[in-house]
């Protein structure tokens, strides 16, 4: 006779499954770990150029005002700023090809520009270009801010403070032919006419003496302004394709692995299955060939019925063994009688 039923196999863990076919895990993990260098490998690298620069100033004894190496980092802050908002609005786009960032280094006043292109040409040039807008626009402020700009607007105020100055006195005497022989209408126009004239005289003064007292501050003292300074570069100073590698390496071996792993656990479960229908479908022995023998209160009823003697037996018939001897004792015992 064959079981309907079979206990189920408890599954394989997928750790213990991997483990028994270690050879299929390493095979699989070193592919995996092949391919992913093989990919990191057709990949064009990445390069990095850089140039670096410096805050400075003109007179070097400005270096000794307090507070100036604090000021100095915050202007390579304002810098960084700057060259990233113009590659955000566009202003300071390039090859469209080339990425350009820029980055104070920490406790300097140095400004580091990196451009990034897989071309080491391109790289280059666009943190070379960055770099240069950079330097002019601030050395265009370093020049309106300094001495020598406010010698060339006192130069210009000068000849316009003059041209007011001979307004004036042409203003004074008309209004004063007015007062002699003209007539009220003359006399109202001369004098609005020397009002106006003496207005303009007053700011073209104006003007001029604030210019010529900014010379002479910025003349007297040393040069706050501050400049840019190229200190480094423009240099490659690396390329990403060793990160790459680690990188694609590592998911191509955490890939195989966790193929090895599905693999064999799949194998182990569906051989597990296997194994149960096969239980399911064996043959089970029977517990003993033969009549069931009385045990127990039948047996004892059976002696009582006899008077506690042995039955007596019909010729040819065999005598059944005590109720308390072993199946295998009666299969003896019945073979011998």
């Amino acid at each position: 006779m064959t079981s309907d039923t079979a206990a189920p196999t408890a599954p394989t863990a997928p750790l213990t499954s991997l483990a028994r076919h270690w050879l299929l895990a390493a095979i699989l993990g070193v592919l995996g770990l092949a391919a992913g260098i093989g990919l990191g490998l057709a990949r064009d690298p990445v390069y990095t150029a850089e140039v670096r620069l410096a805050v400075a100033v003109g007179d070097p004894s400005a270096y000794a005002i307090a507070g100036f190496p604090l000021a100095a980092r915050d202007l390579a802050t304002d810098y960084s700023r700057w060259v990233e908002n113009g590659v955000a609005d566009g202003s300071l786009a390039g090859d469209a090809q080339v990425h350009v960032a820029a980055s104070p280094i920490p406790e300097t006043g140095v400004v580091r520009i990196e451009g990034t292109s897989t071309s080491p040409e391109a790289a280059l040039a666009g943190a070379t270009s960055v770099a240069d807008a950079l330097a002019t626009r601030v050395d265009a402020a370093y020049e309106e801010q300094g001495a020598d700009e406010a010698l060339r607007k006192y130069t210009q105020a000068a000849p316009t403070l003059a041209a007011a100055q001979a307004r004036t006195q042409v203003a004074e005497g008309a209004y004063s032919r007015a007062l002699d022989t003209g007539t009220a209408a003359t006399v109202r126009t001369t004098r609005d006419a020397l009002v106006k004239a003496r207005t303009d005289e007053a700011l073209a003064q104006l003007e001029r003496d604030a210019q010529g007292e900014r010379y002479r501050r910025l003349s007297a003292q040393p040069e706050t302004v501050s400049g840019l300074d190229q200190v480094a570069g423009p240099t490659i100073t690396g390329d990403d394709r060793n990160a790459v590698l680690q990188r694609y390496g590592v998911l191509g071996l955490a890939l195989g692995l966790a193929l090895a792993l599905l693999v064999a656990t799949l194998r182990d479960r569906r051989r597990a299955r296997a194994a149960t229908r096969v239980t399911a479908h064996s043959p089970v022995p029977s517990d003993a060939s033969g009549p069931t023998l009385p045990t127990g209160e039948a047996a004892a009823s059976a002696r009582g019925r006899t008077g506690g003697q042995p039955r007596q037996h019909a010729p040819g018939e065999t005598a059944a063994a005590p109720a308390d001897a072993g199946f295998a004792g009666d299969a003896g015992e019945s073979g011998c009688a």
